[in-house]
């Protein structure tokens, strides 16, 4: 596509936001979870493919993740996003397609470019992450798995492609608001028909209007507002969904809680168990919220019910974060180490079946650590 018509595309395609609410489920550790064995099930406990159980709980979206030279095992590059993508179809999921950007985890504290693209100078990195944008779109596109959605960038509360794209000072914000513009441009040049796909911008909290008003004010591309809500840190239900309505009013534009997650049991990583700091933070966030299959369940239930008191206009979604982790037993999984699907991932779609009894886990708290001065010596 011709520059021109690329530019009127941005200008005069900026596309409407789907208006049918959507739940969804980051599936991106899908196939390294079945290199480790991992058979999936559902709620109850017969195998299945895993993109027909999400379909058959009654989520709408899987969110996947693509980075461009990927360092953990090949997984998450391009190859393995078109093949998830076709088990997403075949389930009659829609996509959710999360560039990083770069060859491994990106968040508010990592933004780091490919190896490849880290000694390029400014105008050439904004032409290399047009072109990657492209060929990624395209390459979707033409085995017939168009993304319904498309986030640029990850939580990019800091810019992204560090150094040059970290969003501090005025000329930082102009890099910034350049690259997503150069990403969004190519984008729109791989699909089949430029515009057609909502375009989403990802910070990890909520009731940041600044943020989101210094990409506007920038003429910044973009339909739809993500963010990040973690219980433990940013509140209850209730304190994430009342910044909302403000947050779309001021820009215009709906927003999606692309991440969350809670926990189903008593977590037992080494931090937790011989910290005494992150315990105690951990244990007076579990007397706010507690932990449980049922806790979990009607935490995504009450999120969910929140956000559908809003009109589509402001509120379009739900995802969840590291639900697929089943091996080792991640205690905010929605499937258990054994790989059965949790009462709580049918919480997230079309809801349990009436008088569902849970089954909660046997839970043994750890030994409290010793007084300062106290010995555990015999």
């Amino acid at each position: 596509m011709k520059p021109l018509l690329i530019l009127l595309a941005l200008a005069t395609a900026a596309c409407a936001a789907p208006n049918a609410f959507m739940t969804g489920f980051d599936a991106s550790a899908v196939p390294d979870q079945e290199q480790r064995g991992v058979v999936y099930k559902d709620l109850n406990n017969r195998p299945a493919d895993f993109f027909q159980i999400l379909s058959r709980a009654g989520l709408t979206h899987v969110r996947l993740r693509v980075w461009v030279d990927p360092t953990r095992g090949n997984h998450n590059g391009l190859d393995e996003v078109c093949a998830l993508a076709r088990r997403a179809q075949a389930a009659r999921l829609k996509v959710l397609l999360c560039f990083h950007y770069s060859d491994t985890w990106a968040d508010p504290e990592h933004q780091n470019p490919p190896p490849a693209w880290k000694d390029l100078s400014y105008d050439d990195l904004k032409t290399t992450l047009r072109d990657y944008n492209r060929t990624v779109v395209a390459r979707l596109h033409r085995q017939g798995t168009p993304p319904d959605m498309i986030q640029i960038g990850n939580e990019v509360n800091n810019g992204m492609l560090w150094p040059l794209g970290r969003n501090s000072g005025s000329e930082g914000w102009d890099r910034f608001a350049g690259l997503i513009t150069a990403a969004a441009e190519g984008i729109r040049a791989g699909e089949k028909t430029p515009g057609a796909t909502p375009l989403m911008i990802h910070i990890a909290n909520g009731g940041n209007t600044h943020f989101f008003k210094q990409l506007a004010d920038r003429g910044v591309p973009f339909d739809i507002i993500g963010l990040s809500y973690y219980p433990r840190w940013h509140g209850n239900p209730d304190d994430m969904t009342r910044h909302i309505p403000a947050l779309s009013k001021a820009l215009g534009k709906p927003v999606v809680l692309v991440e969350t997650s809670h926990y189903h049991k008593r977590p037992k990583s080494k931090d937790y168990l011989e910290n005494p700091k992150s315990r105690a933070e951990l244990d007076r966030f579990f007397k706010r919220l507690p932990f449980g299959k049922k806790n979990q369940a009607e935490f995504l239930a009450k999120t969910l019910a929140n956000l559908r008191k809003f009109p589509a206009d402001q509120a379009l979604g739900l995802f969840y974060w590291g639900g697929e982790y089943a091996s080792g037993g991640s205690p905010t999984a929605l499937f258990d180490a054994t790989g059965r699907a949790l009462p709580a991932l049918y919480a997230l779609g079309k809801g349990l079946p009436p008088g569902y009894a849970f089954k909660e886990e046997p839970d043994t708290p750890p030994p409290p650590f010793p007084e300062p001065g106290q010995t555990t010596d015999p």
